[in-house]
């Protein structure tokens, strides 16, 4: 049973910290009951199915939520179907809900006079499976002088502010500023959102549109080719990528743009990186995939624009932190919660793709890269053999022994 599409209207105050959802849920192959993930601050109002005519209106039931559960902000609601439901290939659930938010570990979802920041994390819409990809509209009732941007399209030709999706996407994100402080989009920039320290951001502009193209040329353009990096006002919590944006915290130091200004524009490269590559499962091993592909594309197109010295050095460092840790485990016996995933997910597994990169050398790997990124567009997940298999396409070895191997045993230097 899955959530295949979300139609919703969401009503923001920001000066206030409530909000009102109307959800129209598109379910499919219903069973006996369904449980539903929403934010703990929020209420339930109304949710009823319409079946031939007939209204079902349903008191959803508070489940026991596991300590490893990924999404933590969220409770689980248990509802039972009757059997004209269970029945059906597929039914609609009508939902009304009202509250706060309770914001994620790393207070990157909120709601403030400053700005807003909502997506999947802090389940401000009612969440199924977290690994359901769903097609979506999204109305949004706010502030006139706010500004609003999401990762899907915004509705042309009309007066109010409507996103549409018909691509099936892993989340509802979206970000907005006081329009009187955000940066102006009379001219062309890659960057959305707050202004205030947007100068020292706007020096990077070319380097971020010659960075992007590098890795276009490569892999083909994705689904949203206009996007933009937004700059919000939160002092915690990484970079979060959704399909055509990047958000980020705006407050970093002049400092990090003048003398670290390329290990920056790596950490864009790998969010741009996902804009492809971002259909593996978060709660399986097999995510590594994602995080170390891109991660290893960052400094490919590091090699490209900086040198081969560059590249060196960086691939030295991530050995280095790899010689330097302790208690690791073997990849595949953990998933992105786990305290170790950064170093085995983002910085082994890309040390594999180097390695592949070695062995098969560029004029393969880039074919490779290209082959698994219009794969990873195409397909509803991926797992690793997807990735042996367009290995193999390219390059005939036995991919599956040799992911195996990288896979099972602790990572040695």
């Amino acid at each position: 049973m899955k959530i295949t599409r979300i139609d919703l209207k969401l009503k923001i105050n920001p000066m206030e910290p409530d909000l009102y959802g109307s959800a129209f849920l598109t379910i499919s192959n219903p069973s006996s009951s369904i449980e539903l993930m929403i934010n703990k601050n929020l209420q339930w109002l109304e949710i009823y199915a319409e079946v031939r005519g007939k209204k079902y209106y349903f008191t959803p039931q508070e489940k026991i939520v596991s300590e490893d559960h990924f999404l933590k902000t969220a409770k689980i609601w248990s509802i039972d179907l009757p059997d004209e439901i269970q029945n059906l290939d597929e039914f609609h659930l009508s939902i009304r809900y009202s509250g706060e938010i309770e914001s994620d570990p790393w207070s990157t979802n909120y709601i403030s006079e400053d700005g807003v920041e909502l997506g999947i994390y802090v389940a401000y819409y009612p969440i199924l499976n977290i690994t359901d990809r769903i097609s979506f509209s999204l109305m949004l009732q706010a502030p006139k002088n706010w500004s609003w941007i999401m990762n899907s399209e915004r509705l042309k030709d009309c007066q109010c502010d409507i996103w549409v999706s018909e691509e099936p996407k892993v989340d509802l994100y979206i970000v907005g500023v006081p329009t009187d402080v955000a940066i102006s989009q009379d001219k062309f920039s890659r960057f959305w959102g707050l202004k205030r320290n947007y100068d020292k951001f706007s020096v990077l502009d070319d380097f971020l549109q010659r960075y992007y193209y590098s890795i276009v040329e490569i892999l083909g353009k994705p689904p949203l080719d206009n996007f933009s990096l937004v700059l919000v006002s939160r002092e915690t919590g990484g970079m979060i990528t959704r399909q055509g944006i990047i958000v980020m915290s705006d407050n970093i130091s002049d400092q990090v743009i003048t003398e670290k200004r390329d290990i920056l524009l790596l950490k864009w490269v790998h969010e741009i990186g996902h804009f492809w590559f971002n259909k593996t499962s978060v709660e399986s091993y097999h995510n590594w995939i994602d995080e170390a592909l891109c991660d290893y594309i960052a400094l490919f197109i590091s090699r490209q624009e900086l040198g081969e010295d560059f590249y060196i050095v960086q691939l030295e460092e991530i050995k280095d932190k790899i010689k330097n840790a302790t208690d690791l485990l073997p990849l595949k016996k953990i998933t992105r919660q786990h305290d170790k995933a950064d170093i085995l997910f983002y910085k082994y597994g890309s040390l594999i793709f180097h390695d592949i990169f070695e062995l098969i050398g560029e004029d393969k790997f880039k074919l490779f890269l290209s082959k698994f990124a219009k794969l990873s567009l195409d397909a509803i997940q991926i797992e690793t053999e997807d990735l042996e298999n367009t290995l193999t396409e390219v390059y005939k070895k036995d991919w599956k022994t040799y992911l195996t191997k990288k896979l099972e045993e602790i990572p040695s230097i």
